[in-house]
């Protein structure tokens, strides 16, 4: 699809407001197109950190969101949620869809990217037990 691949192509240069147009295109062709709420999410998320913006941060957790209520098994989603969530000093909802990445991609390890918040504080351990 064009517009995603172009969408990709402003995203990997820096041009967030370019890239946000373009998966927001994909999404009015297709707005079940799998895959695109989350990379959507993640470009806001990337404006939002450059720029300061909560509006963006509150847009991204509504593509996560979305992007998980279309596909549950969407780690990728989950963990953006839970990192922003935990960022935001949330750690109860951070908690919930850290457990929910986990279920779904049990090999990944909450030590290498979640210092201060491993299995003591989610009841998980890095082999999804």
């Amino acid at each position: 699809m064009k517009h995603q691949a172009t969408a990709e192509a402003w995203e990997s240069q820096g041009s967030y407001d370019l890239s946000i147009s373009e998966y927001q295109q994909v999404l009015a062709i297709d707005e079940r197109r799998p895959g695109i709420h989350y990379r959507l999410g993640r470009v806001l998320l990337a404006r939002g950190a450059a720029n300061g913006s909560q509006d963006d941060t509150a847009a991204a957790l509504k593509e996560f969101s979305q992007e998980l209520a279309l596909d549950p098994g969407n780690a990728n989603a989950a963990y953006e949620l839970a990192e922003t969530y935990r960022n935001a000093g949330d750690i109860e909802r951070a908690g919930k869809y850290f457990r929910i990445a986990l279920r779904h991609y049990p090999e990944f390890d909450p030590s290498k990217s979640w210092t201060g918040f491993g299995a003591g504080e989610t009841g998980q351990t890095g082999n999804g037990s």
